[in-house]
């Protein structure tokens, strides 16, 4: 059975938007909706690229400025990774563990 019709497709662009701002863009600038979208070069509408970003702004994902007006990358987004290999890290200390006890 193909999984395809469980895939939630607007979490999809929303990650996909996501990856394009960590991957392609500077996270010390601030940049105007019209900006990011020309950068990351999506190819949404103006408007569902509008509520993307506004959705992980929610998330904390992304900061705006006082303007209301300008984006950049939150810190947000550096606990997830940070979160994340802290996670590898004692799951690797465990596993490290695990082995020496098994040697003979």
């Amino acid at each position: 059975m193909s999984e395809a019709k469980y895939i939630n497709q607007s979490l999809m662009d929303g990650l996909h938007v996501l990856r394009a701002f960590m991957a392609d863009l500077s996270p010390f600038v601030w940049y105007s909706l019209a900006e990011l979208q020309d950068a990351l070069g999506q190819n949404y509408d103006y408007q569902k690229f509008n509520r993307i970003v506004k959705t992980l702004r929610a998330a904390g994902f992304v900061d705006i400025d006082s303007s209301g007006k300008r984006y950049q990358l939150a810190r947000e987004v550096i606990v997830l990774s940070k979160n994340y290999l802290q996670a590898i890290k004692r799951d690797h200390e465990s596993l490290k563990q695990i082995f020496e006890n098994f040697q003979m």
